[in-house]
């Protein structure tokens, strides 16, 4: 019954919120109705398991609302879905849109989709900070753990700078 309640809320605004059939749910309405939307798409349970992860992120944010930040997406999941959905979720948050989402994770792994061999350990976790984010290890840190999964990051052996 909770569902079909779900279902008519989103009938009702979906002509308010920029929803079409044909672009089956892009949001192009205002930065509320972006929080109304993550509210009522992630009370179907199928979604958190379809989009968990951070690929699950990425998939998310490109399907459904392109238009915004990663980061702001994130903001307002975290806003108005349970700390047990986000947990289920598993996403941590991506500073930037999809396309620097995607360019950072390119630069980080290689073609056998593991960390690059010259960016493992200390001295790679320092020339990556120094190549891409002017020498500013925590940055770089942050950015590389929000497009990798834990396995990727542990293969990479970086220890969070202070």
């Amino acid at each position: 019954m909770k569902y079909i309640k779900y279902i008519l809320i989103f009938a009702l605004l979906s002509p308010t919120i920029g929803f079409s059939s044909e672009t089956t749910g892009v949001c192009e309405g205002s930065l509320s109705n972006s929080r109304e939307f993550i509210r009522t798409f992630f009370s179907n349970p199928s979604h958190l398991d379809q989009y968990k992860g951070q690929e699950g992120y990425l998939k998310f944010v490109e399907e459904h609302l392109s238009f915004l930040r990663m980061d702001t997406v994130f903001k307002y999941a975290s806003a108005v879905l349970s700390q047990e959905e986000m947990n289920l979720l598993e996403w941590q948050q991506y500073q930037g849109n999809t396309e620097s989402f995607n360019k950072e994770r390119d630069q980080i792994i290689d073609a056998d989709n593991k960390p690059k061999e010259k960016y493992q350990d200390l001295d790679g976790y320092a020339l990556y900070a120094d190549e891409f984010y002017d020498g500013d290890m925590s940055k770089a840190y942050q950015n590389v753990s929000a497009v990798l999964s834990t396995k990727e990051m542990n293969l990479l052996e970086w220890q969070q700078y202070q």
